[in-house]
Order: C-alpha cells, then structure tokens, then sequence
C-alpha cells in the first residue's frame, strides 16, 4: 500500500465512521427495536465489543502503530540495525497520524461552520436555503 492510498482509505473511513453513528444513535432512537436488538447483542455476548466498539477500532489503529514504533524505539539500541528502520517507520507513520488528524479537524471545523449557519439561519428571515446538507 502506498501512503496516498492508506491516507484516502482512512478518511474515508472516518468520514463514513461519523455517518454510521449517528445512523445509529437516528435508528436506536427512532426504532426501539434496534436498540433493544444492540443491547440484547451485548448482553449476550459478554467480554465480546460491542458495535460502537467495534466501529472505532479501525480510528485508533494507525495512532496506536505509531505509539507501539515508539515503544519499539525506545528499547532498541542505536547500533542495531533495525534503528534506523524503526525510525524511519516512525517519521512516515507519525506523518500519517499528522495528516488524519489534520483531515478530522477539517471535518469538525466543517461541521460547526455548518451548524452555525444553521442556527443563522433560523433566525434570520428569508435565509431558508442557505445551509443544505451536503
């Protein structure tokens, strides 16, 4: 894999993460039901994630990459050869977390520029349409 390819998969990824749950917590409150079955799930699997688990597994993975090369480095003499790989590994994982980081952010900010305008808009008459849910 190469660094664009697993950077464009993972903020995807997040992006589609922050739509799946809301779609969740939408359907466990519109849909008792759901929530029941999600509970159900849970209690019966004991020790097992459950979903909200599981969907946040994959957002933690690279930043906990990047934590373990760290902890890899710090035990690993400098005149071992594997050092210099190590910390090679860390500069472009650390890079990674950086820009993930930096595509999350740009989300958020996304999202309260858009929610602002949404409470502008209602209370501003004749500004219906100005926000839309792109």
């Amino acid at each position: 894999f190469t660094k664009p390819v697993v950077l464009e998969a993972y903020a995807l990824f997040l992006d589609n993460w922050k739509a799946a749950k809301k779609a969740i917590k939408t359907t466990c409150q519109a849909k008792p039901a759901f929530a029941r079955f999600l509970e159900m799930m849970e209690r019966e699997h004991k020790g097992k994630l459950g979903l909200d688990q599981l969907l946040i597994k994959p957002v933690q993975k690279i930043p906990r990459y990047e934590l373990l090369i760290q902890r890899l480095l710090k035990h690993t003499d400098k005149n071992h050869p594997d050092y210099e790989l190590l910390t090679a590994a860390q500069k472009e994982v650390h890079e990674l977390v950086v820009k993930i980081n930096c595509t999350e952010r740009e989300s958020l900010e996304w999202e309260q520029q858009q929610t602002t305008l949404r409470e502008v808009q209602s209370l501003v008459e004749g500004l219906a349409g100005i926000v839309t849910n792109d």
